[in-house]
């Protein structure tokens, strides 16, 4: 028995399951939120920390410095590790704001974050059956990119890279991604682990047989490489034998603090933990059923970084795809109207026989 979609013009990836499958999926997703919500100590980590560092590093390189001492100098003063590398952020965007005008560093953040919602507005606009459905795509695309109207964060490289991430994944088509490769090589210019979306794009394209689309991503990872290796040069030229190193086992996290993590990064902060987590959760599963190329893109981009913040322990760094985390929402009304029309149907076939 098939019904009219809710939201969207056709169906999603999962309409032509069978009952069985249908009630499984049903039951393992309620499972999941249910087991979720009934957790105790669910927190999501803090950011506090992280941006006392990166609003201290500006003002230092703003009153003078090399910019390496300072924040070997800075990570120093709050006890955090120096090694490996990895913990040294970019130079490029604290040399940049401790020469711009607060206010303009601000309005340009706030045009990115205006780019990126209408970027991907215009994007899903052709999925929707009318006015309810942008609705909901606008409502959750100005909760995802919360923390870019955020004043105080404009200095966090990570809110920087994670719009220009979002926005890359929103004008990316099939024969048409070399502005969405330069915005990925921006974003990763920015801070280091953007790289990582990167290569998910380019084993996407590879995996697709873009060929001409996984060499443009594997050049833009080229001329990345250079920089990195630079910096990573530059930053262990200042760090001594006694500065403290850290382990990534030392500071995982469990994958549902990971989940609550990167809701607390949107306008779902204001829910509790386990009920951001399971929105994200949620999300992430109805990017999986949409019919689209850039789905498993956003989608296997969302795992890896949820995977970086479970290995390393950091809020910051679920900025990165923050702006598109909870729009997968918007797939599941209908997913769940699919689902639950299959998995509760009991109509029975009635054989009569004839005889004459």
């Amino acid at each position: 028995m098939r019904r009219r979609p809710l939201l969207l013009i056709q169906p999603t990836s999962l309409a032509g399951l069978g009952r069985s499958p249908a009630r499984i999926l049903l039951g393992t997703l309620l499972a999941l939120v249910l087991v979720i919500l009934m957790m105790g100590g669910i927190t999501a980590l803090d950011l506090t920390d992280r941006l006392v560092f990166d609003e201290t590093l500006v003002e230092r390189v703003r009153h003078g410095g090399t910019f390496y001492s300072m924040a070997a100098d800075t990570l120093r003063g709050e006890g955090s590790p120096l090694r490996p590398a990895l913990f040294f952020p970019v130079p490029t965007l604290p040399m940049i704001a401790a020469m711009v005008p607060t206010f303009l560093l601000i309005a340009a953040l706030w045009i990115l974050a205006a780019a990126t919602v209408a970027a991907w507005s215009a994007r899903l606009a052709p999925l929707w059956i009318g006015l309810p459905g942008r609705a909901v795509t606008l409502a959750l695309l100005i909760a995802g990119v919360a923390s870019a109207v955020r004043a105080d964060l404009a200095v966090m490289p990570e809110v920087w890279a994670g719009l220009l991430i979002a926005l890359s994944l929103a004008v990316r088509h099939p024969g048409r991604w070399l502005e969405a490769a330069a915005l990925g090589l921006a974003a990763a210019l920015l801070h280091g682990v953007a790289a990582l979306y990167l290569i998910v794009m380019a084993a996407w394209a590879w995996r697709d047989h873009g060929r001409r689309e996984a060499i443009g991503w594997v050049l833009a990872i080229a001329a990345l490489l250079p920089v990195l290796a630079l910096h990573g040069q530059a930053a262990a030229a200042v760090v001594g034998p006694l500065d403290t190193a850290t382990m990534f086992w030392q500071a995982m996290v469990n994958p549902v603090n990971a989940l609550g993590t990167l809701a607390a990064m949107t306008y779902a902060a204001a829910l509790p933990a386990g009920v951001g987590a399971v929105l994200v959760l949620v999300s992430l599963i109805g990017w999986t059923t949409w019919r689209d190329d850039a789905a498993r893109r956003v989608a296997t981009t969302l795992v890896v970084f949820i995977a970086v913040v479970i290995v390393g322990g950091s809020a910051a760094t679920a900025l990165l795809v923050a702006p598109v985390a909870l729009l997968g929402l918007a797939f599941v009304p209908d997913l769940l109207r699919e689902l639950m029309t299959v998995a509760l149907d009991r109509r029975r076939i009635t054989v009569t026989r004839m005889f004459r």
